[in-house]
């Protein structure tokens, strides 16, 4: 019984993950254009994304190279 409950609760956490990261999704696709107007400074946005291991530094520096050399 015991087992039984225990992967009764892991489906139902793998469902609410499903769920959230579906709508998350689903809201980011529908407000993407207004999040990017939104970022007036790409730098701390992509500081925050690397940070929070969203990018990689690799991909990070890139950018940085290419927004420097867009000047």
């Amino acid at each position: 019984l015991l087992i039984n409950s225990n992967s009764l609760m892991f489906a139902i956490v793998q469902n609410k993950e499903k769920i959230f990261h579906k709508n998350f999704l689903s809201h980011f696709k529908e407000n993407k254009v207004e999040m990017a107007n939104a970022i007036t400074k790409p730098f701390p946005f992509l500081e925050s994304l690397r940070d929070h291991a969203f990018i990689i530094k690799k991909i990070y520096n890139v950018r940085e190279v290419y927004y420097i050399s867009s000047w």
